[in-house]
């Protein structure tokens, strides 16, 4: 009973040790690699440090770099609309919304805290002042739809004094 329990013991601690993969790699927001006659340069923003080596001439930090690139991003519906435009940002009192679309479409505006709290929504046709004196300073997102709920487009805005 005992050569069994330490055997399935064995097995399991054994079978824990190649469960994860070792490769080591980051997530990260920017990278870009260069080439020239006598260098190469490979970096990813974000890189944890390992080592620092330098000499007169170069210095040389290594960390760990990224073995394959997949970038992401988010698509937006431009079809309903040519374009849309916020403007001033930053802004203190108030914000103008318009839109470059031949067609009166009624759209709905959102206005987001950075934690995604819808804390402002409103419809309007081509152009909309929306007036941010009641709000906090901070970091503010605009969601645009258009008259079928697509979202058409996403603004940060930062509201100061």
């Amino acid at each position: 009973m005992k050569k069994r329990t330490l055997l399935l013991l064995g097995i399991f601690c054994g079978s824990i040790g190649f469960s994860q993969t070792l490769t080591p790699e980051v997530i990260a927001t920017a990278g870009d690699y260069f080439t020239s006659t006598n260098n190469n340069l490979s970096w990813t923003l974000g890189e944890s440090v390992i080592e620092t080596y330098s000499s007169t001439n170069n210095i040389l930090t290594q960390g760990f770099q990224q073995s394959s690139y997949t970038i992401t991003s988010v698509g937006e519906n431009m079809n309903s609309v040519s374009s849309v435009f916020v403007y001033p940002n930053p802004a203190s009192n108030f914000i103008n919304i318009c839109t470059e679309s031949t067609e009166m479409k009624i759209m709905k505006v959102d206005l987001l805290t950075i934690a995604g709290k819808s804390v402002h929504s409103e419809t309007f046709q081509n152009k909309l002042q929306l007036d941010l004196s009641g709000y906090s300073n901070g970091l503010y997102f605009i969601r645009v739809f258009d008259d079928n709920n697509n979202s058409v487009k996403t603004f940060k805005l930062l509201k100061t004094n």
